[in-house]
């Protein structure tokens, strides 16, 4: 197993010409692991009390940076309704083609809104959302790169952020890899790749300091997945 973050390693979803028919089938088989494996629960639940106790008469802003198909957002949307309030989802993400099939996920609900932009440089001002979250996005990243977003976070949220990723460990290296013994390349290839650049508790740690967001702890979850989280003080 990797003692150190193999940084040089590259997911072929990150390819900006990768195969539209294996990126569409590389983000419904993330879709599977965010609902079988925890990903989704992760974000919900960590949003939920911080929204039960939102005034109804206000509408949340929430913004989800590197969204994939936008299955998250579509889980906050629910999580809204069933609460009663209003919502405005941003679901941000570079990949042009990603977007694109996340537009035929979404169905068309204008409460999702799709935005292009680049979670380095997030094209919005400073506390212009309520929320933010990212999940299953800074495992792709170099360290100083992971820092850089998780400040951009801290830099547009008014009230708090959720991370969710994965924890770099051997058990979970193994288990990913009996997984998908059978899967297509990309999936075979990436679901390792995505656990050997995971994290250890004490590097994003780290990043939350260098970052700013010293106000989030961090929670472990089942299979191999966790989530820092806080709300910002007034």
């Amino acid at each position: 197993m990797y003692q150190k973050r193999p940084e040089q390693l590259q997911e072929y979803m990150d390819d900006p010409n990768a195969d539209i028919g294996e990126l569409d089938k590389g983000l419904a088989f993330i879709r599977f692991v965010n609902r079988r494996l925890g990903g989704t629960r992760s974000i919900i639940n960590t949003l939920q009390p911080w929204l039960a106790q939102w005034p109804k008469d206000r509408p949340v802003r929430i913004l989800d940076i590197a969204t994939g198909s936008a299955d998250i957002p579509l889980a906050m949307l629910h999580l809204t309704q069933q609460l009663g309030l209003q919502a405005i989802i941003l679901a941000i993400d570079l990949h042009a083609a990603t977007l694109g099939l996340a537009a035929q996920h979404i169905g068309g609900r204008p409460e999702v809104r799709l935005l292009r932009g680049n979670a380095m440089r997030l094209p919005l001002a400073d506390a212009s959302v309520d929320f933010v979250t990212c999940s299953l996005f800074l495992h792709h990243l170099t360290t100083p790169h992971a820092a850089v977003v998780v400040r951009e976070m801290v830099r547009v949220t008014r009230c708090g952020l959720i991370v969710s990723d994965l924890v770099r460990s051997r058990w979970a290296l193994a288990a990913i890899s009996t997984m998908t013994i059978f899967s297509p390349r990309l999936h075979r290839h990436d679901a390792r790749v995505s656990v050997a650049k995971g994290w250890k508790r004490r590097e994003i740690l780290h990043i939350a300091d260098e970052a700013g967001a010293d106000f989030a702890h961090y929670r472990p979850l089942p299979y191999a997945r966790f989530v820092l989280a806080g709300r910002r003080r007034p």
